[in-house]
């Protein structure tokens, strides 16, 4: 990886595949450098390399701002726990510019060649363009992100700081990705303050949208932002933000249909949607419930219009379609069963499913209408907050 350029990224090789990072020469005499392991840990960057010891002073870890100017070194120290094994740390807390990434220099500051291992997630942590970004195909192959939760959450954050949100009349589809992509990050790790700020970020994406000309486009990322926001805003605690971003959704529902950009539309309304037929079910809000569930099947045909048999959109269409079995049912129950109070809605038995309305609630629509690896923990959430309307 050359200084101030944007590398290939490391983690596009498979889990066991090795990747020679194009650095320039080793230093004389030296064993094969390896960049064992990369990760970030509250805001520092934590590297193991293995290999020959270096003379003092002879190599160190360099972050590198869009320019290829310094932004943060750090020398090598030998591990406690490994031996032939060396470490460093970089603290790019409070850094000027967004981290490019993170390369082996020698003491002047030349690149220097080292093996780079799957577990090393920081030779790119940020494209200098939109274009660089479109040929790192982020936005659309998930797995050429970092898998490591945290730096795919700093990865993002430093793409929302360096590139543009917005051209022309078009919200970025970088913005979109790379807001929405530290939120669910953020909810991942199930800490307060870190949603928090997650769910900020998000929504100063949304108040750029929000100024923005109505469009098929711009409609489809607000959706988007709108359901990582509920997401984030379940773990930070924020009961308003989440009832706002669900109903907002459902606002858009009679765009669903026309919308051009339906397959981008979908995923997210229905999930969505379904979350928040869920919550009026338990809460005991049977005809807003109805409401809901109503307009996932205009998404979901739109969707099926406009059917994208891309792996990656086919795997997600499918896995959202197999939320109708469960929505048809539901509904159909429902509808046979007018007028009865709250509890008795929860109690009441759906056929073709052998569960309760209050079942398919909390586990059909609530647990698998979120989008995140912590299902289970946010549905707790909003089932607790669905079970005390007034709290």
């Amino acid at each position: 990886m050359t200084s101030g350029a944007a590398a290939p990224l490391a983690m596009a090789a498979s889990a066991t595949e090795e990747v020679m990072m194009e650095q320039g020469p080793a230093p004389a005499n030296a064993a094969p450098l390896r960049l064992e392991e990369g990760v970030i840990r509250g805001g520092w960057a934590l590297i193991r390399l293995s290999g020959a010891h270096p003379a003092p002073g002879q190599l160190r870890l360099a972050a590198r701002g869009p320019a290829g100017g310094l932004l943060a070194v750090a020398s090598l120290q030998a591990s406690d726990d490994r031996q032939g094994a060396f470490v460093a740390r970089l603290d790019l807390r409070a850094l000027p510019q967004a981290v490019m990434g993170i390369t082996l220099e020698d003491a002047a500051g030349s690149p220097v060649t080292a093996q780079v291992m799957p577990a090393y997630e920081l030779a790119t942590l940020c494209c200098p363009d939109l274009a660089a970004f479109e040929a790192a195909r982020l936005a659309r192959k998930k797995r050429l992100r970092p898998r490591d939760g945290e730096t795919q959450r700093f990865q993002a954050l430093q793409m929302l700081r360096q590139l543009p949100w917005s051209v022309g009349s078009r919200l970025t589809e970088a913005a979109m990705t790379m807001a929405a992509t530290q939120a669910y990050r953020a909810c991942e790790a199930e800490e307060a303050v870190t949603a928090a700020d997650a769910q900020r970020r998000v929504e100063d994406v949304l108040s750029l949208i929000e100024g923005l000309p109505r469009s098929g486009w711009n409609d489809a990322m607000r959706i988007s932002l709108l359901t990582a926001r509920w997401h984030v805003a379940a773990i930070a605690g924020d009961r308003a933000a989440f009832t706002a971003s669900l109903a907002a959704i459902l606002g858009q529902r009679h765009d669903f249909r026309d919308n051009p950009e339906a397959l981008l539309v979908y995923y997210n309304a229905v999930r969505s949607l379904c979350v928040l037929a869920g919550v009026h079910l338990l809460s005991g809000r049977v005809a807003e419930a109805q409401d809901a569930l109503a307009a996932i099947i205009p998404a979901m045909q739109a969707a099926g219009a406009r059917v994208d048999l891309r792996h990656a959109v086919a795997k997600e269409m499918g896995a959202t379609f197999r939320l109708l079995g469960p929505v048809q049912f539901l509904m159909e129950a429902l509808q046979a069963k007018p007028g009865l109070d709250a509890a008795a809605v929860v109690a009441l038995p759906v056929s073709g499913l052998d569960m309760t309305v209050g079942d398919v609630a909390r586990v059909s629509l609530i647990q698998r209408g979120i989008r995140t690896a912590n299902a289970a923990r946010l549905a707790g959430i909003i089932t607790a907050w669905a079970a005390d309307p007034a709290g």
